[in-house]
């Protein structure tokens, strides 16, 4: 593994991070320091990739890239222990997504519009065979809030379940498909509300992506 990625993980401070691929990850990033939480500006970074990478996949391709976003049986074999394996598999997700819902066709309406910022809440190293049920150590999100700027107001959306792998971000399969990528809002109360482990407040002067 990269030298300068496994030494990035050491500390957590509070501050105010691009590929447009979702590819298939084979086991997590195992950085030094896991139990810990990640290095802000290591961690802000990869979460400016998150929120680029997955907003541009769902506006190309919305319920596909989402399916193909979910971490897949054989993927979920190789990350999680065994007990964690159940749980997933019993797990209650409903129906996979379908290209006529209405988050997909809003999606691809803001595909053009810049993203301005981004808001992480249970952002953590999950530790190797912790509760989260790794086999190894990794950086995990419960929900990442996307933010994009039209005109005249600020749009919003939460991702939910996120896991670094060595292939890229990925998203939990135990996580219901309805419930794991939220309809893009105008005017999103977290927008306002702001409550972050980790984020990029809104900003049209410098946004992640145009």
């Amino acid at each position: 593994m990269n030298r300068a990625l496994r030494s990035a993980i050491v500390t957590f401070a509070l501050t105010s991070c691009t590929n447009t691929s979702i590819a298939p990850g084979l086991r997590p990033i195992a950085p030094v320091g896991a139990g810990e939480r990640p290095d802000a500006d290591w961690a802000l970074a990869q979460l400016r990739d998150a929120t680029v990478s997955l907003r541009a996949a769902f506006a190309a391709r919305g319920a596909e890239a989402h399916r193909a976003a979910r971490l897949r049986p054989d993927e979920i074999t190789q990350l999680y222990a065994a007990s964690a394996i159940t749980r997933i598999q019993n797990a209650q997700v409903g129906s996979e997504s379908t290209d006529g819902e209405s988050r997909w066709v809003h999606f691809r309406s803001l595909g053009a519009t810049p993203l301005v910022g981004f808001c992480a809440r249970g952002a953590r190293i999950a530790e190797r065979n912790g509760p989260d049920g790794l086999r190894e150590s990794a950086l995990i999100v419960d929900r990442l809030l996307v933010v994009g700027a039209e005109r005249d107001s600020l749009w919003g959306a939460w991702i939910e379940g996120l896991v670094l792998t060595e292939g890229g971000w990925r998203l939990s399969a135990a996580v219901p498909f309805a419930q794991q990528v939220e309809d893009p809002r105008r005017e999103h109360a977290d927008v306002q509300i702001w409550e972050c482990d980790l984020g990029q407040r809104p900003n049209r002067e410098r946004p992640l992506a145009p």
